[in-house]
Protein backbone atom coordinates (compact mmCIF):
# COMPACT_ATOMS: atom_id res chain seq x y z
CA UNK A 1 0.00 0.00 0.00
CA UNK A 2 1.37 3.31 -0.79
CA UNK A 3 -0.06 6.56 0.65
CA UNK A 4 1.00 10.38 0.02
CA UNK A 5 0.53 12.46 3.57
CA UNK A 6 2.14 16.03 4.55
CA UNK A 7 1.40 17.87 1.51
CA UNK A 8 2.72 21.57 1.97
CA UNK A 9 3.20 24.01 -0.21
CA UNK A 10 4.56 27.75 0.13
CA UNK A 11 3.77 29.83 -2.71
CA UNK A 12 6.76 30.60 -4.40
CA UNK A 13 8.64 27.79 -2.67
CA UNK A 14 8.77 23.82 -2.91
CA UNK A 15 6.10 21.19 -3.04
CA UNK A 16 6.26 18.32 -0.47
CA UNK A 17 4.46 15.21 0.62
CA UNK A 18 5.35 12.33 2.24
CA UNK A 19 5.37 8.58 0.52
CA UNK A 20 4.89 6.12 3.11
CA UNK A 21 5.03 2.45 1.10
CA UNK A 22 3.96 -0.59 3.27
CA UNK A 23 4.86 -4.16 1.39
CA UNK A 24 5.92 -2.13 -1.46
CA UNK A 25 10.36 -2.88 -2.00
CA UNK A 26 10.82 -0.09 -4.80
CA UNK A 27 8.34 2.33 -6.11
CA UNK A 28 8.63 6.00 -8.26
CA UNK A 29 7.40 9.26 -7.93
CA UNK A 30 5.54 10.77 -11.23
CA UNK A 31 5.23 14.22 -11.98
CA UNK A 32 2.59 15.30 -15.66
CA UNK A 33 0.73 18.70 -15.89
CA UNK A 34 -1.47 17.32 -18.55
CA UNK A 35 -2.52 13.76 -17.29
CA UNK A 36 -1.08 12.81 -21.07
CA UNK A 37 2.30 11.54 -20.45
CA UNK A 38 4.23 11.17 -16.84
CA UNK A 39 7.66 12.08 -15.93
CA UNK A 40 9.74 9.91 -13.31
CA UNK A 41 11.07 12.23 -10.69
CA UNK A 42 12.55 9.92 -8.32
CA UNK A 43 12.82 6.12 -7.71
CA UNK A 44 13.12 4.90 -4.48
CA UNK A 45 12.87 2.37 -1.75
CA UNK A 46 12.81 4.33 1.65
CA UNK A 47 9.78 4.46 3.81
CA UNK A 48 8.88 7.34 5.02
CA UNK A 49 10.30 9.53 2.21
CA UNK A 50 9.82 12.89 2.41
CA UNK A 51 10.04 14.20 -1.35
CA UNK A 52 10.45 17.77 -2.20
CA UNK A 53 9.80 19.08 -5.85
CA UNK A 54 11.51 22.47 -5.98
CA UNK A 55 10.86 22.50 -10.01
CA UNK A 56 7.23 23.85 -9.55
CA UNK A 57 8.14 27.38 -10.26
CA UNK A 58 6.21 28.71 -14.23
CA UNK A 59 4.01 25.76 -14.08
CA UNK A 60 0.28 26.86 -13.40
CA UNK A 61 -0.52 22.96 -12.27
CA UNK A 62 1.63 19.84 -11.56
CA UNK A 63 0.22 16.38 -10.64
CA UNK A 64 1.67 13.33 -8.81
CA UNK A 65 1.70 9.60 -8.62
CA UNK A 66 3.57 6.96 -6.91
CA UNK A 67 3.44 3.76 -8.60
CA UNK A 68 5.14 0.53 -7.00
CA UNK A 69 8.10 -1.26 -9.40
CA UNK A 70 8.48 -4.81 -9.85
Amino acid sequence: MIQLTGWNWNFGGPYQFTVNATGVPNYVIEATTNFAGWTPLETNSITPYDFMDSDVAGRPQRFYRVRSLP
